[in-house]
């Protein structure tokens, strides 16, 4: 069951800023919202300059963990990162106003 609805919405985003331009995605979020790095968008995590601009933005970052695991950059991530599971993918999902797929 779902918790009580919190007025953000979440970001999925499924490619690395290396190939997407995370620049309209800033534009349309809001302070607070979350930012959830899916499948490669794992790779975003390793980029300095564009978690910068995220977490300027009032934005949460978070890594869906089986993606990072399975991309074997768990190492390199930063340690303010946090990672997330399916159960919690499905929190954020359940507790938040509503979801946008950047792909």
């Amino acid at each position: 069951m779902c918790a009580e609805l919190l007025a953000v919405t979440l970001h999925t985003l499924n490619h690395s800023s290396f190939s997407f331009d995370v620049s309209g995605l800033l534009r349309a979020a809001g302070e607070g919202d979350v930012l959830l790095l899916i499948e490669d968008g794992v790779y975003t995590a390793l980029d300095a300059n564009t978690l910068d601009r995220v977490r300027d933005a009032g934005m949460e970052v978070r890594l869906l963990e089986p993606d990072v695991a399975a991309r074997g950059v768990g190492e390199r991530l930063p340690v303010s990162l946090g990672l997330v599971d399916y159960a919690g993918f499905v929190a954020l999902v359940c507790d938040t106003d509503k979801t946008v797929a950047w792909f």
